[in-house]
């Protein structure tokens, strides 16, 4: 195990190197993806859509087609990056990308029911009430000790939101990088890593791509890094993760 030997940067960015994301399951809480891109190919394994159903709500399996475009964005980021990864598809947002705290919950229900190991949150709740944010924060948590890694994006003006700003998340800014393994960590802080995310070229249905610049798309960048880690390193616990993160980037200089 590694954690009997020294943690150094150069041995984690060659572990990171030598993962392909096999064995792997991520699943992307998103607006749904576009399963005909070539950028994605074969990489979804399941995929579900969240619904309102009778005052809750409810998980069906189901297509989950992308109208807007935001998960087949992220799913084909994390692919590129994690090739062997099995993608799980769990639609959340609608048409317009509003988000739903409830939706959200439920998504990380099944999260843990699916025994993935990444769970990529491109997403953030603002202004929730106090029983929200306790309701949000067991599931997180369970998902936490469940051994899901869970990577979020923060709000790109006010750089906070949830499910970003529960400890047990990685949550994410973006920033101008060349690439997914160069990141910033910032030990004790509200906002963790910052990632490649400016000008980001991606997937969007219709077999197009489009540039965007977002802490959206810098969210995939870090999910597929970890997914790749986890490759390698099969059993991490999001404890783990983090510290792996944090050693390779432990006083937060750019690549």
């Amino acid at each position: 195990m590694i954690f009997d030997q020294v943690i150094n940067r150069e041995k984690i960015l060659e572990l990171i190197d030598g993962g392909s994301g096999k064995g792997v399951k991520v699943g992307i809480l998103d607006s749904g993806i576009d399963f005909t891109h070539p950028a994605i190919a074969d990489a979804v394994h399941r995929s579900f859509e969240v619904r309102e159903f009778q005052g809750g709500f409810i998980a069906r399996e189901g297509p989950g087609t992308d109208v807007l475009g935001h998960g087949t964005m992220c799913a084909g980021i994390i692919h590129e990056i994690a090739p062997e990864a099995e993608l799980v598809n769990i639609k959340t947002l609608d048409e317009r990308g509003q988000n739903s705290p409830g939706k959200v919950i439920r998504g990380l229900e099944l999260a843990i029911a699916q025994g993935l190991h990444v769970l990529n949150l491109s997403l953030v709740s603002l202004n929730m009430t106090r029983n929200t944010i306790v309701d949000m924060l067991y599931w997180v948590e369970k998902a936490y000790y469940n051994g899901i890694t869970l990577v979020a994006a923060t709000d790109n003006k006010q750089k906070r939101g949830f499910p970003g700003d529960y400890s047990s998340v990685i949550a994410v800014d973006f920033q101008h990088f060349p690439d997914f393994r160069s990141f910033n960590y910032y030990l004790g802080k509200t906002v963790e890593l910052e990632a490649k995310g400016v000008y980001v070229q991606a997937p969007f249905p219709g077999n197009t791509y489009i540039s965007t610049t977002c802490t959206s798309i810098a969210c995939p960048h870090v999910t597929g890094l970890v997914a790749r880690l986890l490759s390698s390193m099969p059993g991490l616990t999001p404890f783990q993760v983090k510290t792996f993160l944090m050693a390779a980037r432990a006083n937060g200089e750019k690549a």
